[in-house]
């Protein structure tokens, strides 16, 4: 099971909120939904953008040839610094390897009231970020300025979403609105 740790709590994938200072998990997967982070390529030196308080840990993590610096609380025990990865790393493990091999397309991935989004081509990401949201229509600014700013085309690049939300939400009946290839390829697999 994943468990996403965010600034007060850890959320397993279920949706149930446990809180930093009762937490004891036997998992290898607990994913960083901070949005204090930077990712950036091996071979590229990287320069910290925020700031670092007293309160938390900046740890810097691997996986292939990307590199993520990020920020952790740091009343979390020591013990747990291993095990702790950045969603920006993990989102390749999380979703289905055949998703944008043979385009590009949008990935909204939905956990409680945040929304991260990333556009994907050939199975790369070109562009990351973490958002809060209140309302679907918060919702659909973030996917619409990372359309944007990607260049993708609303009639022929496909939204795929993952996590905590349903094809009959009404964030997804919005977005069918605006985008034409709106899927929930983790709900068709369970039906299969």
């Amino acid at each position: 099971m994943n468990y996403f740790l965010t600034n007060k709590s850890v959320i397993d994938s279920k949706g149930n909120k446990i809180p930093l200072d009762t937490l004891s998990l036997d998992t290898e997967s607990l994913i960083s939904l901070t949005k204090k982070f930077i990712l950036f390529q091996k071979q590229e030196e990287s320069q910290i953008l925020f700031p670092v308080y007293p309160s938390e840990l900046l740890l810097t993590k691997s996986e292939e040839d990307l590199q993520c610096s990020f920020v952790i609380p740091s009343q979390l025990n020591q013990n747990y610094k291993d095990q702790i990865s950045h969603f920006s790393l993990e989102i390749k493990n999380l979703i289905p390897k055949h998703l944008c091999t043979a385009s590009i397309c949008l990935i909204c991935y939905v956990i409680q009231q945040q929304m991260i989004v990333a556009v994907c081509r050939l199975n790369e990401i070109k562009y990351f970020n973490i958002f809060t949201f209140k309302t679907e229509i918060e919702c659909l600014y973030f996917a619409n300025a990372a359309y944007k700013q990607a260049a993708l085309d609303p009639e022929i690049d496909p939204v795929y979403f993952f996590g905590q939300i349903s094809s009959n939400s009404s964030i997804a009946n919005l977005f069918r609105s605006y985008f034409r290839m709106v899927e929930f390829p983790a709900e068709s697999k369970s039906e299969l």
